[in-house]
């Protein structure tokens, strides 16, 4: 169901709806393209500022520094702390340092989505680590650790039923609503498609020359998902909203063990037994 796209900018706003959570930017965010919206009350604001980041503790993940601020953090790079993203405690508010003007580079996008994950994980959302596709208007999500094959399993599945890839690298998943949502953000897919659908299956990915599939218990439902959801350990008060996020979501979804080649036979068989 992909929805329709439109550029709207309303004074000098540009606006994109991720899942549940409306950004109102003044930057145009290129990978954000499928999910401009009309112009609306925006849970989250990003505007420009030449406000330069005090002193504080540097806390790192991945090529990000999260550093604390009086208020709320400052996201910058390994490199330099001149150019990077203010963001307020509530995760409402961001302000980007920089000199592009209205452009805005990947890694000053990275910063927006990282700030994005965290403000959908306070309102019940969750970035999950996997490969997500759609067939028969269900949504099917393979996870595991990387090289697992998540991304070869998906696409033995859209030779077997169509193309209908959700996201390759981390949908969101709503633990309430029980829905995958597309997200502007993929790994070596690219994947950036507005769309969503009922959550059907979680499935682990363990490689096998037979195909079957094993129930999970709650406390190994919860591991996997601790270990493949983004979980903002920097932000303790985050951390723990979404740690309560996948403790839901391990209760409420069906989550199995899925064990099959990546074979198109294989997705078929998979997916008779997920039915």
């Amino acid at each position: 169901m992909d929805s329709g796209c439109f550029f709207v900018m309303v004074n000098s706003m540009n606006y994109y709806q991720i899942g549940g959570v409306t950004l109102a930017s003044c930057y145009r965010l290129p990978s954000f393209e499928a999910f401009v919206c009309k112009p609306k009350d925006a849970d989250v604001t990003l505007e420009k500022t030449e406000e330069q980041p005090s002193e504080g503790q540097d806390l790192f993940s991945g090529s990000i520094v999260h550093r604390r601020q009086a208020e709320g953090w400052f996201y910058h790079s390994l490199l330099t702390d001149r150019r990077g993203l203010f963001v307020s405690p509530d995760y409402a508010r961001l302000r980007m340092l920089g000199e592009n003007g209205t452009a805005i580079d990947i890694q000053e996008e990275w910063m927006v989505r990282v700030a994005l994950e965290c403000m959908l994980a306070r309102r019940g959302y969750v970035s999950l680590h996997a490969a997500a596709i759609e067939v028969g208007g269900k949504a099917y999500a393979f996870s595991g650790p990387s090289g697992i094959g998540k991304s070869t399993r998906v696409h033995a599945w859209t030779q077997a039923f169509g193309d209908g890839l959700i996201s390759g690298d981390r949908p969101l998943v709503g633990v309430r609503d029980q829905m995958i949502y597309g997200v502007p953000w993929d790994g070596k897919e690219q994947c950036f498609r507005n769309v969503s659908f009922p959550l059907k299956t979680i499935c682990e990915v363990q490689r096998s020359d037979t195909v079957s599939v094993c129930d999970m218990d709650f406390s190994q439902r919860r591991a996997l998902l601790v270990s493949q959801c983004f979980i903002p350990m920097w932000d303790t008060e985050t951390a723990l909203i979404q740690m309560e996020n996948i403790v839901h979501l391990a209760k409420e979804a069906e989550i199995v063990r899925a064990f099959c080649g990546p074979s198109v036979r294989d997705a078929e068989q998979l997916y008779d037994l997920l039915q």
